[in-house]
């Protein structure tokens, strides 16, 4: 059995908190394991935000399958809102045995959406703006 543990954190700019509903699970490799995070947006207007995922130790980043995320998409928040999200993963069967603990860090990072139109650049052919 591998021990997976669950790092979270916030970044300056979002006023959200990330917490995950266990810390730390022992788990079979080559088995699937479902693990919920839960998201406030401690702040008084809408915010998009993203969890970014690092692993520790790099070799285990091979090994580890992300089978459904909340880090695969940019997430929305009203002010006050809250959110579960799961992440399912599991880790391949031929993870190194030297490898006994895995370490999963996210931390959040604010997202800006521009709504403006996209604007088409009138080039001369020779890649100057016309």
């Amino acid at each position: 059995m591998i021990t997976v543990q669950f790092i979270t954190r916030g970044s300056s700019g979002l006023p959200w908190r990330m917490e995950v509903e266990t810390r730390q699970v022992r788990v079979y490799p080559g088995q699937s394991n479902e693990i919920n995070f839960t998201f406030h947006n401690q702040g008084d207007e809408s915010n998009w935000g993203r969890a970014v995922p690092s692993v520790s130790p790099s070799i285990a980043s091979k090994h580890l399958r992300k089978i459904n995320c909340f880090c695969f998409e940019e997430q929305n928040l009203q002010a006050g809102e809250s959110l579960e999200l799961p992440l399912v993963f599991q880790l391949t069967r031929d993870l190194p045995p030297e490898v006994n603990t895995v370490t999963l860090v996210y931390t959040l990072y604010p997202v800006t959406h521009n709504n403006a139109p996209l604007q088409a650049k009138v080039t001369d052919g020779k890649g100057d703006e016309a």
